[in-house]
């Protein structure tokens, strides 16, 4: 139980976890929808690429309340409750709000402009709380542009851009994960 519990109020490892959980979803949502007919493959894609993110978000969300909630119990959390609920609220409602509507997005005759403001919301929340979280705002800008994009060959650009963010942030947070190190010993604070 104590190895459940430190890893649930050890925050960064949520990201390695949201990771590999968003990739699940999504091949599994392809394979179950990639016959499906829309009205475009930008659609899909953008479909794809919004659920991607949004899982990932949100699911970190989850485990940032999730160990403030535990902190808080233990008596061990330090700093502002009500700011860190509000930090972990203002991340997990649009990023469940996104997911819906990226499923929703598979589906044709759905509008698509629903995304912009909650990638933008995600994107900006991210970079307010940190220039750390930079790499994880990166795919809601690049969410954006996709969307906006009207030329083939950059939207393949914006795509291959993702992959490698989401690869490079695999990685990083596969080492973060194996060091054992909590957040605040791998970046020297502690």
């Amino acid at each position: 139980m104590d190895i459940f519990i430190e890893f649930i109020v050890d925050e960064g490892k949520w990201l390695t976890v949201s990771l590999g959980l968003a990739l699940i979803f999504v091949l599994i949502v392809h394979l179950k929808k990639r016959k499906t007919q829309l009205n475009s493959q930008k659609r899909y894609l953008l479909a794809l690429l919004n659920l991607c993110f949004a899982i990932i978000i949100g699911f970190m969300a989850f485990g940032h309340l999730l160990a403030v909630t535990v902190k808080l119990f233990m008596e061990t959390l330090e700093g502002s409750t009500a700011l860190f609920y509000l930090i972990g609220i203002a991340l997990a409602i649009p990023s469940w709000w996104l997911i819906s509507y990226s499923i929703l997005m598979l589906k044709p005759g759905h509008s698509t402009k629903k995304y912009l403001p909650l990638n933008l919301w995600l994107a900006v929340t991210l970079l307010v709380l940190g220039p750390y979280n930079f790499p994880l705002a990166v795919p809601g800008f690049l969410n954006i542009a996709y969307d906006l994009n009207k030329s083939k060959k950059i939207g393949w650009l914006i795509i291959i851009l993702i992959i490698c963010t989401y690869t490079a942030l695999f990685i990083g947070s596969l080492i973060f994960f194996i060091s054992g190190q909590s957040f605040e010993q791998f970046k020297g604070i502690e």
